[in-house]
């Protein structure tokens, strides 16, 4: 479980409390999301039976993010 509280700050007042738009937890929140949207599409991608590789390769560039 990860707390968070609801503040501008930039720096949060401990390690386990970070502030909900520090931009540590955005970008965190960002590549979570990101690596699920791949995949969704390696999973979509191999019930139409096309190669995973070429799938996750391609997302990867489009999103702009790697492994």
């Amino acid at each position: 479980m990860q707390l968070v509280r609801f503040s501008n700050r930039e720096v949060a007042d401990s390690e386990i409390l970070e502030d909900i738009f520090s931009p540590n937890l955005v970008g965190q929140k960002r590549m979570q999301l990101n690596v699920n949207k791949i995949n969704n599409i390696c999973q979509l991608g191999r019930s139409m039976g096309l190669p995973e590789s070429y799938l996750r390769e391609r997302a990867e560039l489009t999103f702009d993010i790697g492994t």
